[in-house]
Protein backbone atom coordinates (compact mmCIF):
# COMPACT_ATOMS: atom_id res chain seq x y z
CA UNK A 1 0.00 0.00 0.00
CA UNK A 2 1.23 3.63 -0.59
CA UNK A 3 1.44 5.94 1.28
CA UNK A 4 0.85 9.69 0.33
CA UNK A 5 2.19 12.77 1.42
CA UNK A 6 1.37 16.74 0.02
CA UNK A 7 3.51 19.25 0.45
CA UNK A 8 3.45 23.23 -0.79
CA UNK A 9 6.16 25.20 -2.42
CA UNK A 10 5.92 28.94 -3.02
CA UNK A 11 7.62 29.13 -6.51
CA UNK A 12 8.56 31.84 -8.90
CA UNK A 13 5.66 31.97 -11.43
CA UNK A 14 7.62 31.72 -14.96
CA UNK A 15 9.94 29.61 -16.88
CA UNK A 16 12.45 28.33 -16.07
CA UNK A 17 10.27 27.74 -12.48
CA UNK A 18 12.52 29.05 -9.63
CA UNK A 19 11.75 27.45 -6.25
CA UNK A 20 11.54 29.90 -3.13
CA UNK A 21 10.86 27.69 -0.78
CA UNK A 22 9.81 23.89 -0.33
CA UNK A 23 8.38 21.62 2.01
CA UNK A 24 5.73 23.40 3.57
CA UNK A 25 3.32 21.42 5.29
CA UNK A 26 -0.52 23.31 5.21
CA UNK A 27 -1.66 25.54 2.71
CA UNK A 28 -1.56 28.69 5.47
CA UNK A 29 2.23 27.88 5.72
CA UNK A 30 2.24 28.62 1.91
CA UNK A 31 0.61 31.44 2.09
CA UNK A 32 2.95 33.14 4.64
CA UNK A 33 5.80 32.24 3.56
CA UNK A 34 4.31 33.51 -0.32
CA UNK A 35 3.24 37.15 1.31
CA UNK A 36 7.22 37.22 3.34
CA UNK A 37 8.95 35.67 0.13
CA UNK A 38 6.89 38.80 -1.83
CA UNK A 39 7.94 41.24 1.00
CA UNK A 40 11.99 40.18 0.76
CA UNK A 41 11.70 39.98 -3.25
CA UNK A 42 9.12 43.16 -4.22
CA UNK A 43 6.71 43.60 -6.24
CA UNK A 44 8.29 42.95 -9.15
CA UNK A 45 8.26 39.21 -9.08
CA UNK A 46 5.50 36.81 -9.82
CA UNK A 47 5.35 33.98 -7.28
CA UNK A 48 2.66 31.02 -6.79
CA UNK A 49 1.95 28.43 -4.67
CA UNK A 50 2.28 24.69 -5.75
CA UNK A 51 0.75 21.51 -4.79
CA UNK A 52 2.60 18.66 -4.64
CA UNK A 53 1.55 14.99 -3.98
CA UNK A 54 4.44 12.67 -2.86
CA UNK A 55 4.16 8.73 -3.07
CA UNK A 56 6.60 6.59 -1.21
Amino acid sequence: MENEETIFSVIENKLPYRIIKTSLESLGEARKALAQAEKELGGNIDLAIRKERLFN
